[in-house]
């Protein structure tokens, strides 16, 4: 927050007891967080000497009204406690995501007006045989389930992929590009970059900006 960034993007899991904790991973200092109650967790994470993961309604409460928050759904079902922490009235500075077609169609489902997007690229997926065209040719699954933009790795940025979702009408948010060169050449191509390197390219968004007409570098976006 403090470099200024437009989102932080956060991964959503559910313990046992039903506490909404932000993590990427399913296990944590040995433990499984949907196996655990939250109480155990923590202590499991204190035992191990490594942080336990914040819930989210901590973390909404400390990006209101300083950041846009950008959640991932890890699982399925918890797509109305998830909009109940975070906060109905916080709903036009909040996007949702999961690479769960089924998940983006839900959050659409419980709240309409909630922005929601397909997030692809993950190495198996439950298409199978139809995995990789389904990918880079979302189109039919951002249909099916309401996504209103796609979040695909980074890899899947060919056969003109950017150019067809432009089309198609929905924005892209290509995860995770941590090399400048890359972010440089994404620029004028997509409509955001995941990253774990913000300071990084905030500077080149901003060189950007200040480049004279015709210069090579793209728009910032």
């Amino acid at each position: 927050m403090a470099l200024g960034v437009d989102f932080v993007e956060v991964d959503v899991r559910i313990t046992a007891d039903r506490r909404l904790v932000c993590i990427h991973d399913p296990t944590v200092a040995g433990v499984e967080v949907a196996g655990v109650a939250h109480a155990d967790l923590v202590l499991a994470c204190d035992a191990a000497g490594v942080p336990a993961p914040p819930q989210l309604g901590d973390v909404a409460d400390r990006c209101r009204g300083r950041v846009r928050l950008e959640v991932e759904l890890k699982v399925a079902r918890i797509e109305s406690q998830v909009f109940e922490e975070v906060g109905r009235a916080s709903l036009d500075q909040t996007v949702f995501m999961s690479f769960d077609d089924g998940v983006v169609r839900a959050l659409k489902r419980h709240e309409p007006s909630c922005v929601a997007g397909l997030h692809l690229g993950r190495s198996r997926s439950r298409w199978g045989g139809l995995s990789r065209l389904g990918e880079l040719f979302p189109g039919w699954r951002l249909r099916a389930c309401r996504a209103d933009f796609v979040a695909p790795h980074q890899r899947l940025l060919k056969f003109g992929f950017a150019w067809r979702m432009r089309h198609f009408g929905r924005p892209v948010f290509v995860w995770t590009v941590n090399d400048a060169a890359t972010m440089e050449a994404l620029l004028s191509d997509v409509d955001g970059i995941i990253t774990d390197e913000p300071g990084m390219l905030l500077a080149l968004r901003a060189a950007a900006s200040a480049a004279p007409p015709g210069a090579a570098l793209g728009p910032s976006r």
